[in-house]
């Protein structure tokens, strides 16, 4: 799976909207957006921000580890 995909099913599973985690993160909605539907990919440092809000690993948001 892809970054967006991984994203949209974390945030499910978490019961998150995209208004939180923009609250958790920073990042602005339009760009938050964008890495939710697949328009963009994050910067690394966004990518961080995001994993650190959910409380999880980077490998595991991207996709790398399953666990």
């Amino acid at each position: 799976m892809d970054f967006s995909t991984n994203l949209r099913n974390i945030l499910e599973k978490k019961q998150l909207k995209q208004a939180d985690l923009c609250r958790m993160t920073g990042i602005q909605t339009s760009l938050m957006s964008d890495y939710i539907k697949g328009k963009k990919s994050p910067a690394i440092s966004n990518a961080i921000l995001i994993a650190d809000a959910l409380n999880m690993s980077l490998d595991i948001l991207v996709g790398k580890d399953k666990t």
